[in-house]
């Protein structure tokens, strides 16, 4: 059987505890070592890791303020672009219509002349054809039938110059039963 003897176990609380120096001298430190140093290691990278999520955050937020001030730049000098465009339209409609009033004024002013011009014409030609007549007349005291004949020329010449001129001045016809010599009604 077992038996318990003092002596068996004061030399086995001596070898236990001899046991504990020895480990505790050469296996316990190595292992707190051991614990010491990967310890130190897992805090310098959550440290590396801490530092590089401020540094990302730092970056994020710079990135962010210069995108926001890359979208702030890009819409002023879209606004200015607009606004300068806005004026070179109003500038270009402006122009146009002082060219397009300045060319009506102008084809109004030519239109004014030729007309004056034709007028003139007709009026050159009617007095041509006047003095004409009055030329004849006056060479030839015959007859009223000679008036006649003579009133009768010169409706066809006053009829042609309105052929040539396109209807452009309308002259107006003399009657046709008044005497072209005196104006006197037959």
């Amino acid at each position: 059987m077992l038996e318990l003897s003092v002596t068996n176990i004061i030399f086995t609380v001596i070898n236990v505890l001899v046991l504990y120096f020895i480990f505790r001298k050469f296996l316990f430190g190595r292992v707190k070592k051991v614990l010491k140093e990967r310890q130190e290691a897992i805090q310098k990278q959550i440290d590396d890791v801490s530092r590089a999520k401020t540094e990302a955050d730092a970056l994020k937020q710079k990135y962010e303020n210069l995108q926001a001030a890359e979208e702030e730049e890009h819409r002023t000098v879209v606004d200015k672009a607009k606004m300068e465009a806005s004026q070179e339209y109003g500038r270009i409609v402006d122009s146009a219509k002082e060219e397009a009033e300045k060319i009506l004024t102008e084809a109004r002013e030519r239109a004014d002349r030729e007309i004056r011009d034709q007028k003139n014409a007709a009026k050159d030609s009617l007095t041509d054809m006047v003095v004409t007549a009055v030329e004849k007349i006056s060479a030839d005291h015959d007859s009223a039938g000679n008036d006649s004949n003579i009133y009768d020329l010169f409706v066809r010449n006053l009829n042609e110059q309105q052929a040539d001129t396109a209807g452009k001045t309308a002259v107006p016809a003399a009657p046709a039963d008044t005497d072209a010599k005196t104006g006197d009604k037959q």
